[in-house]
């Protein structure tokens, strides 16, 4: 009965708005490999990090009546720079002394070459109304699609390790595409006071789906380093804000968004130096994991309807 009472039947008629903003964003991507997946033998790391971004963007959420929450955003951005960490280790066990292990490391670091990042989600929901209408929750249902594109040089070539503790370096181009998406549901809040200049907004949202990670490099010789993968993945995503009326139909604000998803698949290792019926790597299950984790603050300029 106090839940009741506390619902109201009508709308904030200020409820809808549309906000552009550009802000600072900061990435960092990482893609793991083990064989076999416990007590490894073979180990490789790509962490793309400190990947400084300049972006644009736009979003809108609106009340219609009151039964209907919707909200949508999208985002380009530049990358400036950012730093490519490759790492591979291969540990060599004899078949008569499992204790006698020989580790071979090989490290590289390279810097990204620029590209872009792009983000495309939209929600919709049932809001319910507060005190009077100056608080609104949502529990909403959406989609999103999120992908990094970034460019990099001196290709770091880990396959060396499957065949000695050496590495090789050649002189290339590296692309690599990683994509998210897939639905997502959360918990939307809007806290827009009577007689106030100011609006309170976040939301919390679970992100299950799918992950996609595309590398080519641009050099005849490494035709072993070009694939694509897809992978389950599952993450949460956290938007915070607040606006401040300028006027009675302009509004000026900070943004934070923080990012953080994950994803992993099983594979099988076939070791292409040996045959299937004398390797004991041929068959080995593996597991290749991506982690992402991204933060980004924004100012934004907004009108109210």
């Amino acid at each position: 009965m106090t839940l009741l009472v506390g619902l109201s039947s009508y709308a904030n008629a200020t409820m809808g708005d549309v906000n552009v903003f550009a802000g600072y964003r900061q990435d960092q991507v990482t893609f793991k490999n083990k064989v076999p997946s416990k007590r490894p033998t073979f180990k490789e790391k790509t962490e793309i990090k400190n990947v400084d971004i300049f972006q644009l963007g736009i979003n809108a959420r609106t009340t219609l009546g009151c039964n209907f929450y919707g909200r949508a955003e999208a985002t380009w951005g530049w990358v400036i720079n950012g730093e490519i960490e490759r790492s591979a280790s291969m540990r060599d066990v004899f078949s008569y002394n499992d204790s006698f292990d020989r580790v071979c490391n090989r490290k590289l670091r390279n810097t990204v070459d620029e590209k872009y990042v792009y983000d495309i989600n939209a929600a919709i929901g049932y809001p319910f109304y507060f005190c009077d209408s100056t608080t609104v929750v949502a529990p909403v249902i959406g989609y999103a699609y999120d992908a990094q594109n970034f460019n990099s040089f001196n290709n770091f070539n880990t396959h060396g390790l499957t065949d000695s503790c050496s590495s090789s370096e050649a002189c290339c181009k590296k692309g690599f595409v990683q994509t998210w998406y897939g639905p997502f549901v959360g918990l939307d809040f809007n806290f827009r006071p009577y007689d106030s200049c100011y609006n309170l907004y976040a939301s919390a949202e679970y992100h299950f789906g799918k992950s996609e990670i595309k590398k080519t490099v641009d050099t005849a010789n490494n035709h072993n380093d070009r694939f694509c993968e897809r992978f389950d993945m599952d993450g949460y995503v956290i938007n915070l804000g607040a606006d401040y009326e300028v006027t009675e139909e302009w509004t000026m604000g900070l943004y934070f968004k923080y990012t953080d998803l994950c994803s992993s698949k099983h594979h099988s290792w076939f070791d292409g130096s040996s045959s299937s019926s004398s390797s004991s790597a041929s068959g080995t299950r593996g597991k290749r994991t991506q982690e992402w984790t991204s933060y980004a603050i924004n100012i934004e300029l907004g009108r109210q309807f």
